[in-house]
């Protein structure tokens, strides 16, 4: 910007940026002011002017538990859907997401689809007694989603009470939407 700045005037400018949601550690922007051709400044050494900002990149990871199937009674069958998604603002780039299934299922099976994210560790489908534990790296508005399908052991009692939960090794914005509880009420008879 060419301006004309008499003695003794200011000029002020108000930047408003948006972060790119990959950056990390730090951001330097750098101001400068020169004289024209034919002026002398008496102190060049204050004519730039740099600002350091420390970043603290920070996400909003939120995981999600329905039940979408299956009889729900002892002896029957039942169907989980989790999904675990990036709200941002920031990318992160380590995310463990685990599910510890409960005794009262006799057998369980799943798999996961990714939209957006990566794998880092973990088995990509589970049978048995493989629980769901493994990491990926989510930039925002990716997400993870497992379809869990289960028999109920013919024994079970009481409500069939199952957790997953999504970790970030960076800040979260809102951790009360880490964790996700379903609770299905086991009655009558397969």
């Amino acid at each position: 910007d060419t301006v004309n700045m008499p003695s003794g005037s200011t000029i002020t400018y108000t930047v408003i940026a948006t972060i790119q949601s990959a950056a990390t550690t730090s951001i330097t922007n750098t101001a400068t002011i020169a004289a024209p051709s034919g002026i002398t400044d008496s102190i060049p050494s204050n004519n730039s002017s740099p600002y350091a900002v420390t970043l603290v990149p920070t996400a909003n990871l939120k995981i999600v538990k329905q039940i979408t199937g299956g009889t729900q009674i002892p002896g029957g069958t039942i169907q989980y859907t989790i999904t675990a998604t990036n709200e941002g603002p920031s990318n992160s780039p380590s995310n463990t997401i685990t599910d510890n299934f409960p005794t009262k299922l006799s057998s369980f099976s799943w798999a996961r689809t990714l939209t957006g994210a990566t794998r880092v560790s973990g088995s990509g489908s589970g049978t048995g007694t493989n629980n769901i534990n493994e990491v990926f790296s989510m930039p925002v508005s990716s997400s993870v989603q497992y379809v869990v399908n289960a028999n109920i052991d013919s024994n079970a009692i009481g409500d069939l009470v199952n957790t997953a939960s999504v970790s970030t090794t960076i800040a979260d914005s809102y951790s009360s939407d880490n964790t996700s509880t379903v609770t299905a009420p086991l009655t009558g008879t397969a």
